[in-house]
């Protein structure tokens, strides 16, 4: 972790997981259990901040690179569908 600048962490609508920027992907730790949960990869320098929507359930990231990425849920597939769920970009809207 960068130790000369701030980073900006975020927590789920139900403090379960704390979201932290680490260089260049955020972790999504357990609350309770302090295990990495997830990890999110897309910017290509040091990110800086997180948000949490708990209205979208939407993470939103920055990063020195200058892009802001929002992360997203996988959409559920119904059996009405046809084909299967085709979003290969899984790090990004």
């Amino acid at each position: 972790m960068q130790s000369s600048k701030p980073i900006q962490l975020a927590t789920s609508q139900n403090s379960e997981l704390v979201f932290v920027p680490c260089m260049t992907a955020v972790k999504a730790f357990d609350t309770w259990s302090g295990k990495t949960s997830l990890k999110f990869r897309g910017h290509y320098e040091h990110v800086n901040c997180c948000w949490f929507s708990s209205q979208d359930q939407e993470l939103y990231t920055g990063g020195d690179d200058r892009q802001i990425l929002v992360w997203s849920p996988p959409r559920m597939v119904s059996n009405e569908d046809k084909g299967p769920y085709k979003d290969e970009d899984n790090w990004s809207d």
